[in-house]
């Protein structure tokens, strides 16, 4: 395993190398357009480019900045909830003896329960008519006919974005286990859960299906006399979303939101208090309704995602009383409309754009363009170096030698410290007023201290 280590080290740090060798400047020099008319193109190309990237980076920066703002639509979501009656015993055909004192039959009574919804559009001018989780009409439970019921279903099927398998997390249904028969040795709890995200494949391998989404779901169990069911959707919100604690209410003004949600209240907060201390900014110094939240004078900001976890608690569900009739064959469906909170469509296509952008094809081809042009601009600034030093040599021979020995004489001089002081310009006043003398003879001076001191 150190061996192993030691070669992931080695792998990084040769691909760090490579990366700082890698040529970065994309920028032909004024002095080739001489030899190459065509290089001002190239120039007025790239400036044209850099306008275009600035413009892209200023709406992506501004893309970003509206993904941070947490922007909510509140949409209807309404259920449907039906039942009928299987082989109950006003239901049986055959007739029965007078003279028995059996009056039992082969039937066994039960029941087949659906439950069905649909997410309303937002140009439907549909409103909740009573509050969240409350049938719209509870005194005739069921105010919908059939019919408009059907003619509803099929006009929201062609605008329907998401199912019903894809707002919630889990359904429960909890039946009144007093009128069930225990004989019949099933549970009064029917329960769906969302199946966990499948591992990713292997390389080679076909990809999993995805798990098939549903706009209902229906099942049947035994049961005799009417009986009063619970239901509770447990709601799938990204990202989640938590129920706050009274402090934390009274500081925030909502009763439940996100984590970056609760994160940026608390700044706003803060900053419009006027709570951040003037030294350190990172620290907040709490006013009452904070001292009720943290029970401190002062917290910092890195320590609030762990301040604010005990004050978080999971949404309470989604819940629905219906009343399971079996003396009827069937009953009229029972719709309840719910207020959901989703995040705004554009909102989501700005994230799905951000994503995808650094991961497409066109945007790789284009990184490995501008690394090709940026090796073949480094190769002609090499030849025209490579000209100057062959035509200036060409020119007067004696005295690019001459000039060349002498640059490469002060370069070997100022890379081993061996340059003298120029004799001339000791002379001047200027030499001995630069910061360089004045620490040399500082350094001289207090060396010579130290010696006198040993």
């Amino acid at each position: 395993m150190q061996h192993q280590a030691a070669q992931a080290r080695a792998l990084e740090l040769e691909q760090a190398k490579r990366r700082a060798r890698k040529p970065t400047d994309k920028t032909i020099s004024k002095a080739v357009e001489e030899i190459a008319p065509l290089t001002a193109s190239y120039n007025e190309i790239r400036s044209m480019e850099r306008r275009l990237d600035a413009a892209i980076m200023r709406k992506r920066l501004d893309v970003q900045d509206a993904v941070a703002r947490p922007l909510k639509n509140h949409r209807i979501f309404r259920l449907y909830i039906t039942n009928t009656a299987i082989n109950q015993p006003w239901q049986g055909t055959t007739s029965l003896d007078e003279t028995s004192f059996d009056f039992s039959t082969d039937l066994i009574p039960s029941f087949r329960m659906k439950i069905e919804g649909r997410l309303l559009d937002s140009d439907d001018g549909s409103t909740p008519s009573q509050s969240e989780g409350t049938a719209e009409n509870p005194e005739a439970e069921g105010s919908t006919t059939g019919a408009d019921s059907g003619k509803e279903t099929k006009k929201e099927d062609t605008k329907l974005p998401k199912k019903l398998s894809q707002l919630f997390k889990s359904i429960r249904v909890e039946l009144s286990r007093s009128n069930m028969d225990p004989s019949y040795a099933e549970g009064s709890i029917i329960e769906w859960q969302r199946p966990p995200p499948p591992a990713p494949a292997k390389a080679g391998a076909p990809a999993p299906a995805p798990p098939q989404e549903f706009d209902g779901f229906e099942f049947e169990r035994k049961l005799e006399m009417n009986a009063l069911s619970t239901i509770q959707l447990v709601r799938d919100d990204q990202p989640e979303r938590f129920r706050l604690s009274q402090e934390l209410q009274a500081v925030l003004d909502t009763a439940e939101d996100t984590r970056p949600g609760i994160l940026l209240g608390l700044w706003e907060y803060a900053y419009l208090h006027n709570l951040q201390d003037r030294d350190e900014r990172r620290n907040i110094n709490c006013d009452e309704k904070l001292k009720k939240v943290f029970k401190m004078d002062r917290f910092m900001l890195p320590q609030v995602p762990d301040l604010i976890t005990p004050h978080l608690k999971p949404i309470e569900p989604i819940t629905v009383k219906y009343m399971i009739k079996v003396d009827v064959a069937a009953t009229t469906p029972v719709v309840y409309d719910v207020l959901l909170t989703e995040d705004e469509p554009l909102r989501l296509r700005m994230i799905k754009t951000l994503n995808s952008q650094l991961s497409s094809p066109l945007y790789r081809n284009l990184v490995m363009e501008d690394d090709n042009i940026a090796v073949l601009v480094q190769a002609i600034n090499h030849s025209k170096a490579k000209r100057d030093f062959w035509m200036s040599l060409g020119t007067d021979p004696a005295a690019f030698i001459q000039q060349w020995v002498s640059s490469q004489r002060r370069d070997l001089e100022v890379i081993l410290g061996e340059k003298g002081v120029d004799q001339e310009e000791s002379r001047r006043a200027a030499f001995f007023q630069q910061d360089s003398v004045s620490q040399n003879a500082y350094l001289l001076l207090h060396g010579r201290d130290h010696g006198m001191m040993r």
